[in-house]
């Protein structure tokens, strides 16, 4: 087994893969060299030109990939038994924006128009362009709510997101 880390890789998602990997070794007989890209446009893009054969793709990446025939689904996996996908906006806790979740109780205390509406011309910092959660869930969000937002920064990934909101 061969592994190129990425950066900033989650130790666990890491220890997941080497797993993983170890077991479709022993499994197949095959060799995996595996890469964690930087993106799910990224993975995509290796799919389509052949430099990618097995990976995890989101519900709207694995629509997209599978439009130009570059992957089929092997399983889909559930995540607290439920299929459902979500987003969550982050802003600065000094930024002046007024808290509309509960934490503790897990729940929202607003409405989605009071909440989005603190968006209306605020620049939003997105994670990828084909990201659900990093974009497209929380864009569709803000469209529905008649939100008009800034000009975007595309900061390539999650953590990378909140790193940015957080400077």
């Amino acid at each position: 087994m061969h592994w190129r880390p990425a950066p900033r890789l989650d130790p666990n998602a890491l220890n997941a893969s080497k797993v993983l990997i170890a077991h479709l070794e022993r499994s197949t007989g095959y060799q995996f060299i595996t890469i964690a890209p930087t993106s799910e446009t990224d993975l995509i893009n290796r799919f389509e030109n052949g430099n990618a054969h097995i990976g995890v793709l989101s519900p709207f990446g694995y629509l997209l990939a599978s439009e130009n025939g570059s992957v089929d689904a092997a399983f889909a996996r559930q995540q607290d038994g439920s299929a459902f996908y979500g987003a969550r906006f982050i802003v600065r806790s000094d930024a002046g924006f007024l808290p509309n979740f509960d934490s503790v109780k897990n729940e929202n205390t607003s409405d989605a128009l009071t909440a989005l509406a603190q968006f209306q011309n605020k620049k939003p910092c997105w994670a990828d362009p084909l990201s659900p959660s990093g974009y497209v869930v929380p864009l569709g969000f803000l469209t529905e709510a008649g939100v008009q937002t800034g000009d975007p920064a595309f900061v390539a990934g999650q953590p990378t997101v909140v790193r940015a909101v957080c400077a």
